[in-house]
């Protein structure tokens, strides 16, 4: 266990080494680990391959694998990423689960919804349920749907937006060719 406040952490264990580091209530500005365990902890920046946060919050994530547990994050970016009870703006990763959690924005190539809000989802395939999300732009999807704007109603959107942006530029040629 580690306390400590500072500005910079760098430190990248020998290979072989197993737990990497645990930090408990710091607050750090940047974050470099091979592992790191984080509780009830403030990070600015963090970098790692295996990321756990435990009652934390970090402003920018970068890890092959990450787990969040009643933590909030701004912007995530994981292969594998997990969260439970956890809040975050902006997410990118290639497997996503989320368990009682919201977010922003996802992509992401597959993900696994129970019980999680997402403002804007954009996904390969969509599991699990209830799905509740304001924009859902997804190849498959599997389980109960809450959404605002699904696939289909979001290509209609565009459509129709296409077609009234190209109508009004049509008229406003033919006003502007009848005044000059």
């Amino acid at each position: 266990m580690e306390d400590t406040s500072s500005e910079e952490i760098d430190q990248n264990p020998e290979p072989g080494v197993v737990g990497g580091v645990e930090l408990h209530q710091v607050s750090v500005q940047n974050l470099t680990l091979d592992e790191a365990q984080v509780v009830q902890s403030i990070i600015g920046e963090m970098q790692s391959q295996q990321a756990t946060l435990e009652y934390s919050l970090v402003g920018s994530l970068e890890a092959q694998h990450t787990d969040l547990t009643t933590s909030m994050a701004g912007m995530l970016r994981s292969e594998q990423l997990s969260a439970e009870m956890s809040n975050f703006g902006v997410a990118n990763a290639t497997d996503l689960s989320m368990q009682q959690s919201s977010a922003g924005i996802l992509q992401a190539g597959s993900v696994q919804m129970d019980d999680s809000t997402a403002a804007l989802l954009v996904a390969r395939q969509v599991t699990g349920g209830p799905i509740r999300t304001g924009i859902l732009l997804a190849g498959r999807v599997e389980g109960p749907v809450e959404t605002r704007v699904d696939t289909p109603r979001a290509l209609l959107a565009g459509v129709v937006a296409g077609l009234i942006t190209g109508l009004f530029l049509w008229v406003g040629q033919l006003y502007t060719k009848r005044k000059g």
